[in-house]
């Protein structure tokens, strides 16, 4: 019995054993992993053998992982002890409880002047403490426009000096800023100028309000939009009814901006009206080079053209070297070109064109789209124009070399059922793309100028748009809400 009992001790301590040893075993995989991981340990001996294994007499916890728990530790209450002393310095400083006091204050005028506080009044903010405890006006449409948010200083300056507050800040309160309410606070500008900020605190005069309001409800509308069912894309645009000279649609048709390569149509007229010989050779120089845009031209200096083929490149192409060679060799050289151009623009009655040079790289070349009917309209008459204007393409030959050009008009280039008679594109930076034609769109002689453009091929899309709108019967409902047209020439 008793034998039976000290075997079965003894396999008891034997199974013990053998489960330490198996934990010890799993604890040297699980150091070896941690030693793989954080690069802790004996890596000379793991690269030699291939085998991980743990010498307990110099083993380390993984201390890359506990440095990073202290050092975000660390970092944590540097950042609350760093706070805590900021908020005790701003409590400390009254200027800034009185600037806090300011902008709650307009905060709180933002969210309620609709509907708590009668149209032209403004709200008040008491400083909480201080020798200045007086009321502050504060105008709303100077915090809803930033103003105030964007000049703390000011703020921080007006705080400690109440009447310079009120002579800075109190402006009537302009909401849906009718005419009335905007003479109101200009009036209220113009007091302040005049006196120099002393009187804010009282009312404009109510003639100078009568004036001002005058003066804005006499202002020019705003440009009138598109007619219904029309979307386009460019920012000017025109449509003009070439025989009756009904205004079909427009849209900032009297803005005057650049106008790029559209100047090469006075050009071309004002070459035509030369009557210099048409076959007469001319040679590119270094003076055609442009300077201004550095734009690209396969002409280069010392080729020689004809007259007729340089004026071909200019209006089908929008040659730039080719335009600049036609104005130098005009009767009285350059200068004369443009005094030319210009006199040629005041005879038609464009009065807001202006012409720079030949080739219109100058952002200073500039008209709107009421000018440029009028000079599509007598660039039409002439026939050499129209032909040049719409050619597809053509190859010249300088020499022995030959050089080929297509029209940068997508819609000339395209096979398709347009009926266009005269074209004119251009681009620069500042003119953006530019367009255009003469085209006969359902039996009718149209006008279309499309200006600035948003992309290189908006201005074809918008020309799209206008001929599908024509074809839909819908454009003499434009016409009509216009209730002008524009002078048939």
């Amino acid at each position: 019995m008793a034998a039976a009992v000290v075997a079965d001790h003894r396999r008891d301590g034997a199974e013990k054993r053998d489960f330490s040893v198996a934990c010890c075993v799993n604890i040297d995989i699980f150091y070896g992993t941690l030693r793989n991981v954080f690069k802790v340990g004996d890596g000379v001996n793991r690269i030699r053998t291939g085998i991980d294994y743990v010498d307990y007499g110099r083993s380390r916890p993984p201390r890359r992982a506990l440095q990073l728990v202290l050092g975000a530790i660390a970092i944590s209450a540097f950042g609350s002890a760093w706070l805590l002393h900021d908020g005790a310095s701003a409590a400390a400083d009254p200027a800034v409880g009185q600037t806090e006091a300011v902008v709650e204050a307009a905060g709180g005028q933002i969210a309620s002047a609709a509907s708590a506080q009668p149209e032209g009044a403004a709200a008040t903010a008491v400083t909480p403490s201080g020798d200045d405890a007086d009321q502050l006006t504060i105008p709303v449409n100077a915090v809803l426009n930033g103003k105030a948010a964007a000049q703390p200083s000011t703020l921080l300056a007006m705080t400690h000096d109440s009447s310079a507050a009120r002579a800075a800040l109190a402006q009537p309160l302009v909401s849906a800023q009718p005419s009335a309410q905007v003479a109101a606070s200009e009036a209220a500008a113009i007091g302040d100028a005049d006196d120099g900020g002393d009187d804010g605190d009282e009312s404009p005069d109510e003639d100078v309000v009568s004036a001002i309001a005058k003066q804005i409800d006499d202002k020019p509308a705003a440009p009138i939009h598109l007619p219904k069912g029309l979307k386009l894309k460019s920012s000017v645009v025109l449509v003009v009814d070439q025989k009756s000279g009904d205004v079909l649609a427009a849209q900032n048709a009297d803005r005057v901006q650049p106008i790029a390569s559209l100047t090469k149509l006075m050009t071309a007229l004002v070459i035509s009206e030369a009557h210099q010989p048409m076959d007469e050779k001319l040679e590119i120089t270094s003076a055609d080079i442009d300077r201004i845009k550095h734009s690209y031209s396969r002409l280069q200096p010392g080729m020689t053209f004809t007259r007729r083929e340089l004026l071909l490149l200019a209006l089908m192409s929008s040659e730039n070297r080719a335009a600049s060679a036609l104005g130098r060799h005009y009767p009285g050289g350059f200068q004369a070109f443009v005094s030319a151009m210009n006199a040629k623009a005041k005879s038609l009655g464009m009065t807001h064109t202006h012409y720079h040079d030949a080739n219109g790289l100058s952002s200073q070349n500039v008209s709107n789209a009421e000018d440029l009917v009028k000079l599509v309209k007598a660039a039409y008459q002439v026939p050499l124009i129209r032909d040049f204007s719409t050619n597809v393409q053509h190859t010249v030959h300088p020499g022995r070399r030959s050089l080929h050009y297509v029209s940068s008009n997508r819609l000339v280039r395209a096979r398709n059922d347009w009926h266009i008679g005269l074209q004119k594109t251009g681009f620069t930076n500042e003119a953006g793309h530019c367009l255009v034609m003469q085209a006969t769109v359902k039996g009718r002689p149209l006008i279309m100028v499309l200006l600035d453009s948003d992309g290189k091929l908006t201005r074809f899309a918008d020309a799209q748009r206008v001929r599908r709108w024509i074809n839909s019967g819908k454009a003499h409902i434009a016409s009509s809400a216009r209730g002008h047209s524009a002078s048939a020439s």
